[in-house]
């Protein structure tokens, strides 16, 4: 149960930490070049018919390109950065003690609190906040899977139906 209650978070939606995978693999930043490639490509008709794409794959790839991107976006701008940069609460940790290691060389009478239980619980606020946003970004991640899983399966299909032909 634990397992779940991670994915989906304590409030029944999926937090941040789920979509951390995704929303940090460097090749899907290539999905904002693709956004202004696409509707230049679609305008010649001549360069879609030579390299054999049809209209409904420019139209996926579009979309799928803008959902992409929308998704990118709405998690580098909304994804808490404490999230985006430690992939746990343990991490966050380790990075605390160092910092609580470094201050007490500069100020030896700083009480700064740096407990695994302070860390686990601000890394959890963090990755449950913003809900919707958490959820719209998954919505989009997964429309973008759906419309470039179509293209996949169409140019597989044509593939093998050029090679038994």
């Amino acid at each position: 149960m634990s397992g779940m209650r991670r994915i989906w978070g304590n409030n029944g939606f999926i937090n941040w930490w789920s979509l951390r995978p995704v929303g940090n693999l460097f090749i899907l930043k290539v999905s904002y070049p693709a956004l202004i490639l696409i509707p230049f490509i679609s305008k010649y008709k001549e360069f879609a018919t030579l390299i054999g794409v049809y209209n409904w794959i420019i139209l996926a790839s579009f979309f799928g390109s803008l959902s992409l991107a929308l998704a990118n976006l709405l998690y580098d701008i909304f994804c808490p950065t404490i999230v985006k940069r430690f992939d746990s609460p343990n991490t966050l940790y380790k990075e605390m003690l160092q910092i609580k290691s470094d201050s007490l060389k500069c100020y030896p009478d700083d009480n700064f609190i740096a407990t695994i239980d302070h860390c686990k619980y601000s890394y959890n606020v963090f990755s449950e906040s913003k809900p919707v946003l958490g959820v719209s970004c998954a919505m989009l991640y997964i429309i973008s899977l759906i419309l470039f899983g179509a293209i996949f399966v169409d140019r597989v299909f044509v593939v093998v139906k050029s090679i038994f032909a």
